[in-house]
């Protein structure tokens, strides 16, 4: 990862060498959408991906950094699954560290399908998502009147001492 120039990439894969335990630079590209980077994801192995997603919101054109790890739950070895899973964090650390970069977004796949241009929007603008959908859960009405309410009056046990 040491040749990349980070302002010029719009994806970078990267994986891990299980044999020597080293992380390598699988792939990078400077034009991509995230349905264009499930055609580079395995199913049977792990992946962390740097992506650049670059989209409107509220008329102005923006480009966050997202991390993302994807790993398919079935089709890859628990070895391999532990391996990415512990290095996780190091991997993220040293990157924003030795290149001075910071992750807007990071996010763990386990679908593949679940990298598309919506679900990435949702993540980085929940709100405007919310406000365009109706809403997902109304406030249940009180239930009806049962007559006047009625109070108990508590025992005065204290005058018996």
């Amino acid at each position: 990862m040491q040749g990349i120039s980070w302002f010029d990439f719009k994806n970078v894969h990267s994986e891990i060498d299980h044999e020597r335990e080293r992380i390598l630079l699988a792939h990078s590209e400077s034009i991509s959408t995230p349905e264009h980077i499930q055609k580079y994801l395995p199913e049977n192995a792990g992946r962390y991906h740097l992506y650049r997603f670059k989209h409107t919101f509220h008329g102005e054109t923006i480009s966050p950094l997202f991390f993302l790890y994807s790993v398919p739950g079935h089709g890859s070895k628990i070895k391999q699954r532990m391996l990415y899973a512990s290095c996780k964090e190091n991997v993220i650390d040293t990157i924003e560290k030795r290149f001075g970069i910071s992750f807007d977004r990071k996010l763990e796949l386990c679908d593949l399908s679940d990298l598309t241009h919506e679900h990435l929007f949702q993540q980085l603008h929940p709100e405007a998502v919310a406000s365009t959908g109706k809403a997902a859960f109304a406030k249940p009405k009180a239930p009806s009147s049962r007559g006047p309410r009625r109070l108990v009056k508590p025992n005065d046990n204290s005058d018996e001492q």
